[in-house]
């Protein structure tokens, strides 16, 4: 595996990694409030594989809140989202095990199902021909249903609950990574947990993409037995998460809801700049606009995303390119731009994009480095 990201020039602004860039002043003050508890702790050696009991219980009454009845034993705290992965492809895939997903995708989905071994059977956006891939021997499906990463786009209820409930007949997991569900903007449709409809499917959640990816703490929904055997893969691992950062978490858990609805102004107000100065500079390029999220999926009009990007950082500009979202190939000539920064960087960044594809001249063969581990 590639290192998560490149080292970036200072001077460089970076729309390729999609997260916030700095903690909210909430996550120090979480830590504030916990320290006269933490000061006062004894007998308690910190270990604890399957979370800090609290902070479960504070998850499962938010999936209980939004529709989804859960108990704390059915909950598994992670080291972010990613481990959430990574652990359910260690315990539910064996080399040569089929997953069923859409493409393009999360490249950290990606990354952990290729570290078990698997073989991917990618679908269309949409996941036209769901029923008939699980059908034919799949081992696991992965769906990320609100907001999908790179897209934006959202499958509605009545589509996800016809996902769960078609892995359920064929007995296989459906993993449902929710880790972006809290990113909508003002007005955008609110939908439940896909867990409310179908409580058999698994599903990854996170404060890293709703808050900050510094927390590392991220979360499995899945039934009892699933999650003991998660909690024991974690143990082998690093037996535990880092108890502060949960118990700081178990207070933002119980805010989360009103927390994402006081950035979600600006981040609508990013998106809305973004695709503004882009329609102004690179008039050329076709972008569609995103209910909610963080980043935009845009097609070149000609070339690939990999050169493409090169050309960017020789401009003090880095964007991801979709080769590494899709292993069908049928992505890379794509770029995924994320909105998560101010409106004047944002102003600059598409400038300089505008500058890279002014100079921009696509090879006269695609050659296909492996890309970059992004997030």
């Amino acid at each position: 595996m590639r290192e998560i990201a490149s080292v970036i020039r200072p001077e460089v602004i970076s729309l390729a990694c999609a997260a916030p860039d700095a903690p909210p002043p909430e996550i120090a003050a979480a830590y504030a409030r916990i320290v006269p508890e933490l000061a006062g702790l004894s007998g308690e050696i910190g270990y604890h594989p399957a979370g800090y009991l609290p902070l479960r219980v504070a998850i499962a009454e938010r999936y209980t809140r939004l529709g989804a009845p859960t108990r704390p034993e059915q909950i598994l705290v992670t080291n972010g989202g990613q481990q959430g992965l990574t652990l359910l492809a260690r315990a539910l895939l064996r080399p040569g095990d089929r997953v069923v997903l859409e493409t393009p995708t999360y490249p950290g989905a990606l990354e952990a199902f290729r570290e078990a071994s698997a073989v991917l059977r990618p679908l269309p956006l949409g996941l036209t021909g769901f029923r008939t891939a699980v059908r034919s021997g799949a081992a696991l499906a992965y769906v990320t249903p609100t907001f999908q990463n790179p897209t934006g786009t959202v499958l509605s209820r009545l589509v996800r609950r016809g996902l769960a409930e078609a892995a359920a007949a064929a007995g296989i997991p459906l993993i449902v990574d929710e880790v972006l569900a809290e990113l909508a903007f003002p007005g955008a449709p609110e939908l439940p947990p896909t867990a409310a409809d179908v409580d058999s499917v698994i599903t990854v959640g996170s404060l890293s993409k709703s808050l900050w990816g510094g927390l590392r703490v991220g979360w499995v929904r899945a039934d009892p037995a699933t999650i003991a055997r998660l909690a024991r893969l974690r143990a082998v691992g690093d037996l535990g998460g880092n108890l502060p950062a949960q118990m700081a978490a178990t207070g933002l858990v119980a805010d989360l809801d009103s927390l994402c609805r006081a950035q979600a102004l600006t981040r609508k107000a990013a998106h809305d700049s973004l695709i503004e100065d882009l329609a102004v500079h690179l008039p050329q390029w076709p972008v569609a606009p995103v209910p909610g999220g963080q980043s935009l999926w845009i097609p070149l009009p000609h070339g690939d995303g990999a050169s493409f990007a090169q050309t960017a950082l020789r401009h003090d500009i880095a964007v991801l390119a979709g080769n590494g979202l899709d292993p069908t190939g049928s992505s890379d000539g794509h770029i995924r731009l994320h909105f998560r920064h101010p409106r004047s960087t944002l102003r600059d960044a598409v400038l300089r994009l505008a500058a890279a594809w002014a100079d921009y001249r696509p090879p006269a063969r695609i050659s296909a480095p492996a890309p970059a581990f992004a997030i």
